[in-house]
């Protein structure tokens, strides 16, 4: 590309966040949770594994008196991506 060329780049979904995994929904149990957490349907929570420090965003997709769930997938996942780029400019 040369400066101002602009293109489209298309990312199929098997190349980019895959295809949906079930296993990667969680049932937990509320005492799990930090006291002072109130879990929403639809609501996004950074958790940290204490094994590594790496970080997770998950979605609150059910909430009951005693249990949790979570979807661990990423939100895009199954989705095709379209990029459009334009080459700004280039540093030396």
């Amino acid at each position: 590309m040369a400066v101002n060329d602009e293109k489209t780049v298309r990312i199929l979904a098997d190349k980019a966040y895959r295809s949906y995994n079930s296993s990667r929904v969680l049932v937990l149990n509320r005492s799990a949770l930090p006291a002072n957490m109130t879990p929403v349907v639809g609501q996004f929570f950074t958790i940290r594994r204490t094994t590594d420090g790496a970080a997770s965003v998950v979605k609150i997709i059910n909430v009951t008196p005693s249990t949790i769930t979570w979807d661990e997938n990423h939100e895009l996942v199954g989705k095709n991506l379209t990029f459009s780029i334009r080459l700004a400019g280039i540093n030396k």
